[in-house]
């Protein structure tokens, strides 16, 4: 069918800028990869060079033209990254959601033992009471010396009896666990069994796992108020007080983990738009790549939205009008290959005016027609005649040249395909079907004034 036609391109340049964004996002996951690694002491010589393999291996599909293979392979990279850098964060939560729970255990047992020390009228050392109000927050070195002072006192309670059979439930426990060498924290369960306070222990354990995450995910001056607040709650003589404060606490972590999760949401955004951006050269594209920067870099999202809007707009902008050029500089191409006269400012003329006429130098009577809006990527494409149809030889003559472009579109066709630019035919009618448009052979000419006369039918939408 050689009628007129509605056809889509995709240009061989579309499809390599797609792909040159898409190993710029690939890059971009590397960078933020093996900085998280390495903040968390996850990197190894031996990942690194096998993630380096695999982006040399993307850059020579993207040599060889393999640009399907190039965009699937690059999703697959950014999202084998984005489960490493996962895996590395759940794993540094959860060994930092261990540690807190040792210290939680320490507490426990510290309170466990000044319990039963005020049970029978034992005075209670100072180091027990500091042990239990400040284990939660207490520094490395300073645990360590807290975890001794506790075994001693609990040596000391448990050798304190004359017989062992004289020994209470929680003496006997003690031993029992001392003498199988057992580590102390694993008094939590002793403290779960015995009191039954498991409500209160699940609130502990929920809040240490908050704590833990901004242990592992942000610095140390993050966790820091919240620390503090810890250390006001423990020295807190109301049960239903410290409760309270706990339950105001644990509130204020889980907004402060939204916030944070917010704010890593924006800035992987801002990362996706400033590695689309780097594939524009234009200097307002190269400016705002140049602000996302800063402010990825800052950590500051304050003009996150603004700044992805503006590049949201800027991408719209600049690669429809790249995506249009494009596409018709390889239509005009194909058909100056096929013998059509086609001069240099035709393209500019062809979006300004958003249609052209082309014909053959030797050729009178006839031209090809092509209409496309700003981005081209559909096009009208018709035979069109400088001359009207006012008789039945003029009409068969109209229809002997359609046949004959029928067989140069598919030469157009195969050309632009060899070239890497894909032609779709959405909508055609066959030849003969309608009479030929007749336009001015002035529209031939760009610059000039394009009129046309409609013959019998409508023009073809996309």
């Amino acid at each position: 069918m050689s009628g007129p036609k509605v056809v889509r391109i995709v240009t061989k340049q579309e499809v390599m800028s797609i792909c040159r964004g898409r190993i710029d996002a690939v890059r971009d996951a590397i960078e933020q990869w093996r900085k998280y690694a390495s903040s968390h002491d996850a990197l190894t010589v031996e990942e690194e060079k096998s993630i380096e393999r695999r982006l040399l291996a993307i850059i020579k599909m993207f040599e060889r033209e393999q640009f399907l293979d190039v965009q699937k392979q690059c999703t697959i990279e950014i999202s084998a990254l984005q489960t490493d850098m996962d895996k590395i964060r759940n794993e540094a939560i959860a060994k930092a959601e261990l540690e807190r729970s040792m210290r939680r255990r320490l507490q426990y047992s510290a309170e466990t033992l000044i319990k039963t020390f005020a049970s029978i009228q034992r005075e209670i050392p100072e180091e027990l009471s500091n042990i239990a109000s400040s284990a939660t927050t207490a520094s490395e070195s300073d645990l360590a010396a807290m975890n001794t002072s506790l075994s001693r006192i609990l040596t000391e309670y448990t050798m304190s009896s004359i017989e062992k059979q004289s020994m209470t439930p929680l003496q006997k426990e003690l031993s029992k666990k001392l003498s199988e060498g057992e580590k102390l924290e694993t008094l939590a369960e002793w403290k779960i069994l015995h009191d039954g306070d498991s409500k209160s222990a699940e609130k502990d354990h929920r809040l240490d796992r908050l704590l833990a995450e901004i242990e592992a995910v942000e610095d140390k001056t993050a966790i820091q108020p919240f620390l503090e607040r810890i250390t006001l709650i423990s020295k807190e003589t109301s049960s239903e007080r410290r409760s309270v404060l706990t339950d105001s606490l644990i509130l204020d972590l889980v907004a402060h983990s939204n916030e944070r999760k917010a704010k890593e949401l924006a800035i992987a955004s801002m990362r996706e738009i400033r590695s689309e951006l780097h594939r524009l050269t234009s200097k307002p594209a190269k400016d705002l790549e140049v602000l996302l920067t800063k402010a990825i870099d800052s950590n500051d999202i304050s003009s996150g939205k603004l700044l992805r809007d503006k590049g949201i707009a800027l991408l719209k902008e600049e690669t429809k009008t790249i995506a249009g050029t494009s596409r018709r500089e390889a239509i005009l191409k194909g058909l100056s290959e096929l013998g059509y006269e086609v001069r240099e400012n035709m393209v500019t003329a062809w979006a300004e005016n958003g249609r052209i006429v082309v014909r053959k130098p030797n050729e009178n009577g006839y031209g090809v027609e092509l209409g496309a809006v700003e981005d081209a990527e559909r096009m009208q494409v018709q035979l069109v005649s400088f001359e009207q149809a006012n008789d039945t030889y003029k009409v068969s003559r109209d229809i002997d040249r359609e046949t004959i472009w029928c067989s140069e579109f598919s030469r157009l066709k195969s050309l632009l395909e060899k070239s890497g630019t894909a032609l779709h035919i959405e909508k055609a009618l066959p030849v003969g079907s309608k009479l030929l448009k007749q336009v001015q052979e002035s529209s031939t000419i760009p610059g000039r004034e394009r009129r046309s006369k409609e013959s019998t039918s409508k023009k073809i939408h996309g």
